[in-house]
């Protein structure tokens, strides 16, 4: 959340994040991942508090990555491809204040038994709780040994397992990028492989660090 908000003061006018024909800058991404931390807080989520999220690539999911890095919280990255039984695994398993759906896996977040008290669905609900929230910065010190997200495990030899990834851990994943692949402002990454695969989410919290630009 800090090196998200001190390259937004940087290049507030750089691209961030595009997804089909929208791009947002930096300033803009930073405003709507500020917004959608006060909807989460008003929502109960706090330091430590799960967030899961079952949705296809999409700018949104960025969005909550860094608006949980910013008030403490943890997102819970399920994996779509999952048969229902193993997707409540999953969800039970980190036991989430929050379920935040896709319109394409509205129907599936529907038919199994979750147990999640709270929902928001991306679109039109979404957009709203947004556009009723404030864009000023949370004010919520952050341990870096917190959880930042919870991906999982393939299951290969049973069923899958909750990996908790701390922002120390992104910290020094973001320096592994920088040094080795020599990650720099105005770099460009194509995020196609699946957000809940480390091989998005990782390498998008280091572009958005760095002052890289996103391409969902």
């Amino acid at each position: 959340g800090d090196l998200l908000r001190a390259q937004t003061r940087r290049t507030p006018n750089a691209p961030a994040v595009t997804e089909g024909d929208r791009t947002l800058t930096y300033a803009a991404f930073n405003a709507r991942v500020n917004r959608l931390a006060h909807v989460l807080l008003e929502m109960g989520v706090a330091r430590g508090i799960r967030v899961a999220i079952l949705a296809e690539n999409r700018t949104e999911y960025v969005e909550l990555e860094f608006a949980c890095a910013k008030i403490g919280a943890i997102a819970c990255a399920l994996n779509w491809r999952l048969a229902d039984p193993e997707l409540v695994h999953c969800i039970l398993l980190v036991a989430p204040a929050l379920l935040i759906a896709s319109a394409r896996f509205e129907a599936t977040a529907g038919r199994i038994d979750h147990q999640v008290p709270q929902w928001l669905i991306l679109g039109a609900p979404y957009e709203a709780a947004l556009s009723a929230a404030p864009d000023l910065e949370p004010n919520i010190e952050i341990d870096p040994e917190d959880g930042l997200l919870v991906l999982y495990t393939s299951g290969t030899t049973g069923l899958p397992k909750g990996a908790l990834i701390s922002h120390r851990a992104e910290i020094a994943r973001m320096h592994v990028n920088r040094e080795e692949m020599q990650l720099a402002p105005g770099d460009v990454f194509i995020a196609w492989p699946p957000m809940f695969h480390m091989a998005s989410s990782d390498q998008m919290i280091s572009c958005l660090c760095t002052g890289a630009h996103v391409i969902v």
